[in-house]
């Protein structure tokens, strides 16, 4: 996958979590070119199979968890929302 797209569909997917179980059906981790959206993706699927909210707060704490530094964690899911497509435009 292309970083815009990339990016763009971690920010769907925090902006609009009940496409998660599609998406997980269909992408991977591996199938992220960069890590830190490969990172985001496999802590939007850990939040998701454990039952916990996908939303701006739990994705950041979970970078944080994962080592990323807090500034550093706001920012990507900050970008990431703010690239992703209108809730239309994605599958249903």
């Amino acid at each position: 996958m292309n970083a815009g797209f990339e990016t763009a569909l971690i920010g769907g997917l925090i902006l609009f979590p009940d496409y998660m179980p599609q998406a997980a059906a269909l992408i991977a981790p591996e199938d992220f070119a960069g890590h830190e959206t490969r990172d985001m993706y496999e802590e939007l699927q850990g939040l998701a199979a454990e039952g916990k909210p996908i939303d701006p707060l739990t994705v950041t704490a979970a970078l944080v968890r994962r080592g990323v530094p807090e500034d550093v964690a706001q920012e990507d899911v900050a970008a990431a929302m703010t690239a992703a497509p209108l809730a239309h435009n994605l599958p249903s």
